[in-house]
């Protein structure tokens, strides 16, 4: 690789403090011949940087050599290696690069990253002076991937400022503050307790004009009073519930097994009775 009429490419790519940029080394019989430090917008991810650098190898190549002259491409992106072993990638730049290379007499190489290979280095080095450029030399567009995320982001963000600023479901913004898109529970009764909604009584008084109180005539029919002091499930709370069961939250007893069981046969009983009634 290192006869004198090879052409050896090094290339690398970077990103500091959310600056990015790309190295490209020619090497002809050891020496330096060419170089490039190219800034490139900071949202190309790392895949289309290292791509856009074999790229820009290739086409300086095309430029400079003709057909039969042997040109290496030397990458420590092995990402971008496997993606030009597949027939029919998805990005268009790796098409490019296999367009390109066809009339080149073009071979890649993988070479580990930061094991002191010289062209390795000097790559390396081209690529983190280029996020230090001051303007943008190249713009690639942004990632599908990171305009999804985005988008995502957004939509996390206005639905965390509705339920922070909504006067509705406080009782379980009480127990959930934050947003989230995972499914925290999927039980039909451990969700009533949750949201207050449901069976209980002070939920079917506020939206049916029913009898919001609880059937021992000593509070209202609320989920806490359900759990924390209704003297008909004393028994449950004695036979499922952990003897501090007073000082901890809703949600500790939610995410406790057994006292999860005693929470299910709460809930059991006063739809029993609302059914009933």
């Amino acid at each position: 690789m290192n006869n004198e009429s090879n052409c050896n490419y090094y290339t690398d790519g970077s990103k500091i403090d959310g600056r990015t940029g790309c190295g490209i080394a020619l090497f002809r019989g050891g020496e330096e011949i060419k170089t490039l430090s190219i800034r490139l917008n900071n949202d190309s991810s790392e895949f289309m940087v290292e791509a856009y650098a074999i790229k820009t190898a290739l086409l300086e190549a095309q430029s400079l050599n003709d057909s039969t002259t042997p040109v290496h491409i030397f990458i420590d992106s092995m990402s971008v290696l496997k993606s030009l072993e597949v027939v029919n990638d998805r990005f268009q730049i790796i098409t490019d690069i296999k367009t390109i290379s066809e009339n080149l007499n073009c071979s890649f190489h993988w070479v580990k990253a930061h094991v002191g290979t010289h062209g390795n280095e000097r790559a390396d080095i081209l690529a983190k002076e280029a996020t230090y450029k001051d303007d943008v030399d190249v713009f690639l567009g942004t990632p599908r991937s990171l305009i999804n995320l985005k988008i995502r982001n957004q939509i996390l963000n206005s639905w965390h400022v509705r339920w922070v600023n909504s006067l509705q479901s406080r009782f379980t913004f009480g127990l959930f503050p934050d947003v989230d898109l995972k499914r925290c529970f999927g039980d039909f009764f451990i969700n009533q307790i949750l949201t207050g909604h449901g069976c209980f009584p002070a939920h079917q008084g506020r939206f049916f004009g029913k009898n919001s109180n609880c059937m021992c005539h000593t509070d209202e029919g609320t989920v806490s009073h359900y759990i924390y002091g209704c003297p008909l499930f004393e028994d449950i709370r004695r036979s499922y519930f952990p003897a501090n069961f007073a000082t901890l939250g809703i949600l500790n007893l939610v995410q406790s097994g057994h006292s999860r069981i005693g929470l299910t046969e709460i809930v059991k009983c006063v739809l029993q009775v609302s059914f009933e009634s």
